[in-house]
């Protein structure tokens, strides 16, 4: 049986792990479908009583086990009011991130980071490219291959 994940869970979860506050989350409602967990927005959840259908919302995170993980979508819409472990890359490593390869951080860059996931950004720039998952040095890009700098054009990505 799938252990199933409660608000109260989900909200302490972004609020620990990156430091997103309980209010970002306060229009929004969560459901579980076996071992994913969507999000929509509460005026859109009464939607869910009155219609027949298989799924509404965006898939918000996963249960792995007694772990959660987010979504690179949860991470890009919601990453940008994270308060802790925010990774920033400069170009060549964004790079090497969104080609989903991993990225060898220096100690200096990793010294407020705890090891798990971490929202991934562009230098200077407040919109996340996704999530990643640190351990140590390296942070292992978990960018879905439909969404990689391969589906990309290069040299537009170079230029930034």
């Amino acid at each position: 049986m799938r252990r199933r994940v409660t608000r109260e869970e989900i909200l302490n979860w972004w609020e620990e792990r990156f430091g997103v506050s309980r209010d970002v989350f306060e229009d929004y409602d969560f459901y579980q479908k076996g071992d994913r967990i969507w999000i929509v927005p509460k005026d859109a959840a009464a939607a869910l009583n009155e219609m027949r259908c298989e799924v509404i919302g965006m898939s918000f995170m996963r249960v792995i086990s007694a772990d959660l993980k987010p979504t690179t979508s949860a991470i890009q819409l919601f990453g940008r009011f994270a308060t802790r472990n925010v990774v920033e890359l400069d170009a060549s490593d964004a790079f090497e991130f969104m080609q989903r390869r991993s990225v060898h951080l220096g100690a200096f860059r990793t010294r407020d980071l705890t090891d798990g996931y971490v929202v991934v950004k562009f230098k200077g720039r407040n919109t996340p490219l996704g999530c990643g998952v640190l351990r140590g040095n390296e942070l292992k890009s978990l960018i879905p291959k439909d969404r990689s700098v391969e589906q990309w054009k290069l040299e537009s990505f170079k230029d930034l």
